[in-house]
């Protein structure tokens, strides 16, 4: 398929934004001290934004009528050092710099294509979308699962391999789905901003000489991901029926469930050659041999099953690595634990080495944010009651261990009350309870992510309970399911005395709510 030469003429009608609008895009940009080609970190954009956002309406008012400046399609590139030699090119992550102020431009017309055209992407997507999060796209691959092995049936998770997706969207594609779907201002400058874009890659003070992108949406960029997902989005409709996809932007998980085993592989197979040929034809570079599938089951023993993908035999595996979550075929977490607690304790190895240079205020912070972050990351999925007893006191014993460095407790002195008095930290069982009511709470005032609202809503009222216990109606009495994954969320929510309404709550509401019911019992800072 060969690119649009011609050029996309800009309407007569341009687009136009209120001062409002202007303004709120400003307060919703990140505070970084980033640049492009023009020099200028994005905080002193957001700042003076702030200060007169008259003058930015003024500026993206001409630009709607004249286009993008070509210096706004310009990326630096500068190759950030991963691991390994620093002589192997493959070990370096490359991080793509935009001007600043085009990142304010787009995320206004981000606000209205999201505005017009809402109803684009469908509820399987989790990524670049409000009130969703890789949380939320674990959470509803976890229910999916839980729900089939719960009623008996065969479930089998694969997912693919991309190389390089973001940067293999093909802007003549993508013109002629939406062409009399987005409204033609929006697709318009949508065409102008993936055409004619360049980049360069500067190393210390060198840089090298321009180079054409001649496809892809370009990385940095606020209203690019947001394309990319609209661009795939209609691949789920493609799949046969008894497959359910879920995605969070290049990354898709989909569950083929199927009353007897051989039904269910037949199915997979079939399913990963039409999803394989749907990529393919929006350019996309799919590794068959990378594909991992597991078949859930209770047994103990996994099962291990040869695969025909395109002609190519893949075996089936015990675990599926998603989003940095390790699924066991049991639906268990040992696995998980065991890998989180080996990259913790590394963590911990470099955070002692340099705590004597630090000062406790300064290491709190650390800990908060390198390793509790690491230690709870979506924690509601997997952080639940029903862990082994050996998981669950890993996870407190890496806790506490982080916490004693602030407190310069190496030989565990004090005891477990006192640290958590001193640092203000709550302990893992506590935070259990917090981050599942608080994901919980969120998802029902918003009833978003769909899917997980539906899943609650369905399973959260019952004949002799009242409308304000969420998840506390058990559907089933499986002891993998159900009762792992509502049971103790309604427990949870059942220490908030409020009552459930329709109205949705904002962030800040839901945040006060959540430190009136559980900072009396720990007074802990959030």
């Amino acid at each position: 398929m060969t690119e649009i030469e011609e050029p996309i003429l800009l309407p007569e009608d341009p687009i136009n934004f209120s001062l409002e609008e202007v303004l709120l895009a400003v307060k919703n940009a990140k505070n970084k001290m980033s640049c492009g080609l023009d020099g200028i970190p994005l905080r002193i954009v957001k700042y003076y934004g702030e200060l007169k956002p008259s003058i930015y309406k003024v500026i993206f008012d001409q630009i709607g009528r004249d286009g993008l400046p070509p210096e706004w399609k310009v990326s630096r590139v500068i190759p950030v050092h991963k691991k390994g030699d620093k002589k192997d090119i493959n070990n370096y992550r490359p991080v793509s710099n935009l001007c600043s102020l085009s990142k304010i431009y787009e995320r206004c017309v981000l606000n209205k294509l999201m505005e017009s055209s809402s109803h684009l992407m469908g509820d399987h997507q989790h990524g670049f979308r409000p009130m969703h999060s890789t949380t939320t796209c674990l959470l509803d691959v976890k229910d999916n699962i839980i729900e089939h092995m719960d009623s008996g049936m065969n479930c089998i998770t694969y997912s693919l391999d991309l190389s390089s997706a973001f940067d293999m969207l093909r802007r003549d594609s993508f013109y002629k789905d939406f062409i009399n779907i987005i409204l033609g201002p929006i697709l318009n400058f949508i065409v102008d901003f993936l055409s004619r874009r360049s980049y360069y890659v500067r190393i210390g003070c060198e840089n090298s000489e321009y180079f054409e992108l001649k496809r892809g949406v370009p990385q940095g960029s606020v209203l690019g991901p947001v394309l990319f997902n609209l661009y795939v989005d209609n691949i789920a409709q493609t799949l046969p029926s008894g497959a359910r996809i879920t995605s969070y932007a290049d990354d898709s998980y989909v569950s083929c469930v199927a009353k007897s085993f051989e039904e269910a592989k037949g199915l997979t197979e079939r399913c990963i050659t039409t999803h394989i040929l749907e990529l393919r034809k929006l350019g996309m570079v799919v590794n068959e041999t990378k594909t991992e599938i597991v078949c859930f089951t209770k047994s103990k023993d996994p099962r291990e099953e040869d695969f025909s993908v395109n002609g190519k035999c893949v075996k089936s595996k015990p675990f599926l690595k998603a989003l940095g979550i390790t699924f066991d075929h049991r639906m268990k977490w040992s696995e998980h634990v065991k890998q989180l607690s080996g990259k913790v304790r590394r963590l911990l190895c470099g955070l002692k080495i340099i705590r004597k240079k630090l000062t406790e205020e300064q290491t709190n912070v650390l800990v908060t944010s390198q390793v509790l972050s690491v230690l709870y990351y979506a924690a509601p999925v997997w952080l639940t009651p029903h862990l082994q007893g050996p998981e669950i006191r890993k996870i407190e014993s890496l806790h506490f261990r982080s916490l004693r460095i602030v407190i310069r407790d190496y030989r565990q002195r004090v005891h477990r009350e006192w640290v958590t008095a001193s640092t203000r930290r709550i302990p893992p069982r506590l935070w259990l309870k917090f981050a599942a009511a608080s994901l919980a709470l969120k998802t029902w005032t918003t009833q978003t992510p769909r899917n997980l609202f539906a899943s609650m809503f369905s399973n959260t009222y019952s004949k002799n309970r009242s409308p304000g216990l969420l998840y506390a109606f058990d559907a089933s009495k499986s002891s993998i399911g159900r009762s792992s994954t509502r049971n103790w969320i309604g427990m949870t929510l059942g220490q908030i005395k409020i009552r459930w309404t329709n109205v949705p709550l904002s962030k800040d509401q839901i945040r006060v709510i959540m430190k009136k019911t559980f900072e009396p019992q720990f007074h802990c800072r959030w």
